[in-house]
């Protein structure tokens, strides 16, 4: 008889759901505000941090983390800076993260091809697409056993504690093994590097084109690859659904059309590619981290505080704060002011 390995799945929601993360203000940091927060002794910036912290407290407010934070985080060579960032991170987010964009991207197609006959549009946006609980930013975490039937029996009789201690002090814990820049960061950056390479590619032996067919090219770009690829929407949603959504926009321009309606993850990625592409001297491997922040926040988080570059790409060139309701920020007086309310 052959032994099998037991996949446990970890599922966030019950977590996300104790602590009313679907309904707090969402507030997003940009990694230089992370290192104000604990290196800038100014008032400004003492007052903000003192405010995030009781806002947080009170069940107002959560501040969660994305994967370039972490990769920003982990190349920092002060080893005590980096340890006050990880420990105020995980009290602020609560190990609340925004999945990185591919990921979210997926879930609002699939989702979107469920309800195509009543399409939720960007007012009914729903933020299990872009929440989740550490360390689960690119997808599901799962907890394997040995293969043996006392290793299922061990795995299954320690995961809830496993998984209840990676919620409460995840991001925190990462923090003795973050310095050197561990390998599974390495990747993810090395995923943001292969997509920076992929967008020059893309546009290095093309004519300049109107801003407009750049939006069309880079919303097709997404849809082509990984996990919004035909093939693995299909396993998500099944023939049946697939099919039916195929019946309803049988091209691909009809396709297109109705996911950048449908999923804000697309829409803002199409549109923030083809802006940063109309400034090449600023289309630098740096920027990476830039648009996916920009990608990720926007469409949910309430106020987002950005680099003043990003911010104008954002707000100015693409207004995507009135596309979805959120506001944009660049200094620790302007976060304050934009919370005034909370």
């Amino acid at each position: 008889m052959s032994e099998e390995i037991v996949s446990i799945p970890f599922d966030p929601v019950p977590v996300l759901e104790s602590l009313h993360a679907y309904s707090r203000k969402l507030l997003f940091l940009d990694q230089n505000y992370w290192r104000g927060l604990i290196a800038d002794g100014t008032p400004a910036w003492q007052t903000l941090r003192k405010r995030l912290q009781d806002l947080v407290s009170g069940g107002q407010l959560l501040v969660p983390v994305t994967t370039s934070n972490l990769v920003e985080l982990s190349k920092l060579t002060d080893a005590g800076q980096l340890q006050d960032i990880a420990t105020l991170m995980n009290d602020l987010s609560r190990s609340v993260v925004l999945v990185d964009s591919r990921v979210r991207l997926a879930r609002e197609m699939a989702f979107f091809i469920r309800n195509h006959r009543a399409p939720p549009g960007f007012a009914a946006r729903r933020r299990q697409h872009a929440l989740s609980i550490w360390p689960a930013l690119s997808g599901p975490v799962f907890l394997e056993s040995h293969p043996s039937g006392r290793g299922r029996e061990i795995a299954e009789a320690i995961a809830p504690e496993v998984f209840e201690a990676m919620a409460r002090d995840g991001i925190r814990l990462t923090e003795p093994h973050m310095g050197g820049y561990p390998g599974w960061l390495r990747e993810i950056d090395a995923k943001y590097e292969s997509s920076m390479n992929d967008l020059r590619a893309r546009n290095a032996s093309l004519p300049r084109r109107s801003f407009e067919v750049q939006v069309r090219d880079e919303a097709a770009a997404q849809l082509a690859a990984g996990p919004t690829s035909f093939k693995a929407l299909r396993r998500e949603v099944g023939d049946e659904l697939l099919a039916r959504f195929t019946a309803a926009f049988p091209t691909d321009e009809g396709k297109r059309a109705a996911y950048m309606a449908g999923c804000p993850t697309l829409f803002t990625a199409a549109h923030v590619h083809a802006a940063y592409l109309e400034h090449p001297k600023r289309f630098l491997r740096s920027d990476a981290y830039d648009m996916e922040n920009l990608i990720t926040a926007a469409p949910y988080t309430d106020v987002a505080a950005l680099d003043g570059h990003t911010r104008h790409i954002g707000s100015v060139r693409l207004q995507l704060d009135s596309t979805f309701g959120s506001r944009f920020a660049s200094s620790p007086t302007e976060i304050l002011d934009l919370m005034s309310g909370y």
